[in-house]
């Protein structure tokens, strides 16, 4: 396996790594909003099994493990940032969206991006008619959070209004420190 860094189009340094042959086609792996390279168990096991046939980019999606970040988030920051690591493996290939990384993916397919194919795991989309919807201020207290620089409470209010996980699981949510 071997890490690098590519720069996204606002200059952000993006972390990934990448296992497989040239000659295969890419794949690139989008985890999850809470997810980096370091923090999944899981992610050697799915790059073993897809080398033989892929060549296996997994990344750290801004502010995240090795990747730097910006002040304003923008999911517009994160295309051009799978933009940079297409284009750093021949401008196009297959894309694995895992959790909020499957609305990322779906988000740069419909922004054009050159993808072969599109596989999205547990998007975070509710579409069942037994789970009521989010507070109507749910999206406004989200960003009140991240623009007043606690993104610890803003994932705990992800987690528990969006996601429905119970608050005794979120408490020890801590900000990551550099």
């Amino acid at each position: 396996m071997t890490s690098d860094t590519v720069l996204s189009a606002d200059g952000t340094t993006i972390a990934f790594d990448v296992e497989g042959s040239d000659s295969h086609p890419v794949l690139l792996r989008v985890d999850g909003a809470a997810s980096h390279r370091a923090l999944d168990p899981g992610r050697a096991e799915f790059t073993r099994r897809l080398a033989d046939r892929f060549r296996v980019v997994s990344y750290d999606r801004r502010g995240r493990g090795g990747s730097g970040d910006r002040d304003t988030y923008a999911a517009e920051r994160e295309i051009e940032d799978v933009t940079a690591l297409l284009d750093r493996f021949g401008g196009r290939g297959f894309v694995v969206g895992l959790s909020s990384g499957a609305v990322l993916a779906l988000r740069c397919a419909a922004a054009g991006l050159p993808i072969d194919g599109l596989a999205c795991y547990e998007p975070p989309f509710v579409v069942s008619p037994d789970r009521a919807p989010v507070a109507i201020d749910y999206a406004e207290r989200l960003q009140t959070e991240i623009d007043s620089g606690r993104p610890a409470n803003a994932m705990k209010l992800f987690m528990t209004e969006a996601v429905g996980m119970p608050a005794a699981m979120v408490d020890g949510f801590e900000p990551a420190t550099p």
